[in-house]
């Protein structure tokens, strides 16, 4: 048995199959309790008990004997003295026990967005769907509760191909769903611009002016590298450097990459032919490669041998799986080539105060922080730590995708890669 036969056996019933597409999953992250350890929300926590003034001093009956009486008195004051104590005791346990549930919350600054707070909290919860990587969004849900303890976040994730029409689905409906919605594709938001809310908060307005989407509703929360080439180290253990590597003829039905026509990847695919020819994605197409719904799968398929090497990755995905003790390494070529993720309010969202408090804190240095630090991604905010540095790196341009060139790619997708 391989030494890594343990990690694929790990994602047996995973969905890395070809051309496959899996359910949603869902996610709900707790609030976080006093000891800043996180708590099962289906785990039920008694809280301390303490015994009664009456239940731990009992008292006989007056006497009027001198010794009685002595007693008596020494026994009030110990009375007394254990009555300040249990009180002591009890308002420390009841600070305890409410910490998780009614954490103070520091202003901030702008009074009619504490106002807005205050409601989130009342609203409790927030409901984000995302295509963010989900070490990404599981940073991000981590450093929110610490500050929001009140207010739970539910994480929904999906594909590109699903979950605009889910959105556009519970939109019709006004059955609810997503609060906050967060994409790789930003001309989602250009062309449903009436579905997204303007987003008034502090992080909001200190957002630099030329990295929105939609001014003041949708901004660009995170960059990362995607033409990023991924491969298992006990396949090719020598690795690869350049994006001609992928075209060595021991790549051949080892290869994995995507064929669906999105924006972002039609994209990534002209960059791939401006740099390196006209002939190099049919010449990458003759490597009878594997086609998978996005870069997770991909990644999995790669972690566990099924595959040997993709030409789409994100580092936090790679690094994700590098932690877990995969045999897979990662390099993004120079020139290289990066896409966006954009996030916005839902207009439709059922939770619009958490909402509008959960993509603030995203937008914040502490959130871009969470979202992009240790090397996951790049942000368009100054001052954040450990981000990517984006020298020699294209970013996809979602103007540069119009309706003409998409029809274009389409066929060009179809005959490259058929």
């Amino acid at each position: 048995m391989r030494p890594w036969s343990r990690f694929s056996q790990a994602l047996t019933g995973m969905n890395t199959s070809c051309h496959s597409r899996g359910s949603a999953i869902s996610l709900t992250y707790p609030c976080r309790d006093a000891s800043t350890r996180w708590a099962p929300r289906w785990r039920s926590v008694s809280p301390p008990t303490t015994r009664s003034v009456t239940e731990r001093t009992a008292f006989s009956s007056p006497s009027s004997n001198p010794k009685v009486q002595g007693a008596k008195k020494m026994s009030v004051i110990s009375r007394s003295r254990r009555s300040f104590v249990i009180a002591v005791s009890s308002l420390m346990a009841l600070a305890s026990l409410t910490a998780c549930g009614s954490k103070e919350v520091a202003p901030s600054g702008d009074p009619s967005f504490d106002a807005v707070v205050e409601r989130a909290n009342d609203e409790g919860q927030v409901v984000v769907y995302t295509l963010m990587p989900e070490v990404q969004e599981t940073r991000m849900v981590k450093a929110f509760n610490a500050k929001y303890p009140d207010i739970r976040v539910t994480v929904v994730r999906g594909d590109s191909a699903t979950m605009p029409s889910r959105i556009a689905a519970e939109r019709q409906s006004g059955s609810g769903g997503a609060d906050v919605f967060t994409f790789t594709d930003p001309t989602w938001f250009e062309h449903n611009a009436d579905a997204v809310k303007p987003l008034d908060s502090p992080s909001a307005q200190a957002w630099p002016a030329d990295e929105w989407i939609i001014d003041h509703k949708a901004a660009v929360s995170s960059i990362a590298p995607y033409g990023m080439i991924a491969w298992n180290t006990e396949l090719f253990p020598d690795g690869f450097k350049t994006w001609d590597d992928l075209l060595d003829p021991s790549v051949k039905g080892k290869l994995g990459t995507r064929n669906d026509p999105s924006p972002g990847y039609i994209g990534y695919l002209r960059f791939l032919e401006n740099q390196l020819g006209a002939d190099y994605l049919s010449r990458l197409g003759e490597q009878d490669p594997k086609f998978y719904t996005s870069a997770v799968p991909l990644a999995q398929a790669v972690a566990s041998g099924e595959i040997g090497v993709t030409n789409v990755s994100f580092p936090s995905i790679v690094q994700d799986l590098k932690d877990k003790g995969a045999p897979i390494e990662a390099v993004t070529p120079k020139p290289g080539y990066a896409v966006t993720f954009t996030s916005g309010v839902l207009e439709q969202a059922t939770h619009p105060n958490a909402a509008q408090v959960y993509v603030d804190f995203l937008l914040s240095e502490e959130g871009q922080t969470a979202y992009n630090g240790e090397g996951l991604g790049s942000s368009h905010l100054d001052g954040v730590d450990g981000t990517i540095p984006l020298d020699g790196i294209e970013i996809f341009d979602p103007k540069t995708i119009t309706p003409d060139v998409v029809r274009e790619w389409e066929a060009k997708v179809k005959d490259v890669f058929s």
